[in-house]
């Protein structure tokens, strides 16, 4: 019974089964993985890291303020 309410949930919710969900949930950790390999050899390269406190509060204002213009 249990799996049978998973199932349904996970319709409901995502649009797709727990077979498909559990399939898109190990792609996407696959994913995570390479892009943070990417992002240390980026940082490797430019001696810098690309995400960090200070610039992601201003890369979402400046994200925000691109966004209220698009809207004008």
């Amino acid at each position: 019974d249990y799996a049978i309410l998973t199932d349904e949930i996970y319709k409901s919710t995502f649009n797709m089964n727990t077979a498909q969900y559990r399939e898109l949930k190990d792609d996407v950790q696959e994913a995570g993985k390479i892009t943070g390999k990417a992002r240390k050899e980026i940082e490797g390269k430019i001696g810098r890291k690309v995400a960090e406190k200070t610039n992601y509060k201003n890369l979402t204002q400046n994200t925000l303020k691109q966004i209220k213009n698009k809207e004008v």
